[in-house]
């Protein structure tokens, strides 16, 4: 089983009018047998008005799932582990990590006995998604640097581009009427305006950017520690990365990805779709 060696950077996009959207997007990424990544950039869009409800779903699924450990003795870890995730700090302000939740034991224990706190967890953020009628966007790519993605020095990733096409498309078709502000989670200074500064020379700048009139061009940056929606992207993000291993290799979250893939964006052009694969 290969290791999990992820990290994020999370991106929200507001979409301002009369019936704001927003959609949060994040990566996740690990590296592979021949000094590649794989790479994931996914996340969903959901309507404003129900981004609440998803807040008070994270905020219960962590009261009900964490157990913060004040000390426990081994036994009592143990016992805690097989119907909780334990914490160093308040269940409500754990920061769910795919990574934390998804790990090879909990996936194998599942697998074996059908339960899982890690799991269980997972599948009922995944339902609270499709009941607020969720919408799931991602690229996956296999890069052999990830800084030309995290913190491009001349031109927009490829990735981001196919990204923000696919947003476009479904603003058109579903939201003709409103705009998109995108949020990336805070880094640090120096990516930050990196990834800022290419955002806008893409959409001003260039002629396949100047045609998504449905995106702001300024970047609004946030912490997804805080973010639920970033951590659900997260969640995301780690699955679908999960299907691009090698098939011997992936975790057995099948009945997860098949919850994702229900969720994802398809075109009226009966083509194009929400979830893309490209070379890179």
């Amino acid at each position: 089983m290969i290791e999990d060696a992820p990290s994020t950077v999370s991106l929200l996009l507001i979409y301002g009018g009369p019936d704001r959207l927003l959609i949060f997007l994040d990566e996740s990424y690990e590296e592979d047998d021949s000094s590649r990544f794989r790479h994931a950039y996914a996340g969903f869009g959901v309507d404003e008005s129900q981004y609440r409800r998803l807040v008070a779903a994270v905020f219960q699924a962590k009261l009900r799932f964490f157990v913060r450990d004040t000390g426990f003795t081994d036994e009592e870890r143990r016992d805690a582990r097989r119907t909780h995730i334990i914490t160093s700090e308040a269940p409500e302000r754990a920061e769910m990590k795919a990574t934390k939740l998804l790990t090879a034991k909990q996936t194998e224990h599942y697998a074996e006995f059908g339960n899982a706190p890690g799991i269980e967890l997972a599948t009922q953020l995944l339902e609270v998604l499709d009941q607020t009628q969720a919408t799931v966007f991602g690229i996956l790519s296999f890069p052999t640097n990830l800084a030309d993605i995290q913190s491009p020095q001349e031109h927009l990733p490829i990735q981001f581009i196919r990204l923000l096409e696919r947003i476009e498309m479904w603003m058109r078709e579903q939201h003709p009427d409103d705009m998109a502000i995108v949020v990336p989670d805070t880094i640090h200074e120096g990516i930050n305006i990196n990834l800022s500064e290419r955002i806008g020379d893409f959409l001003f700048r260039s002629a396949s950017g100047q045609k998504l009139r449905h995106i702001v061009v300024n970047p609004f940056w946030v912490d997804s520690r805080t973010t639920a929606g970033s951590q659900l992207a997260d969640l995301i993000a780690h699955i679908l990365m999960n299907s691009m291993r090698p098939t011997k290799a992936r975790k057995p979250i099948d009945a997860l990805w098949r919850k994702v893939m229900a969720l994802e964006f398809k075109s009226t052009d009966l083509q194009t779709r929400g979830i893309r694969k490209i070379r890179g």
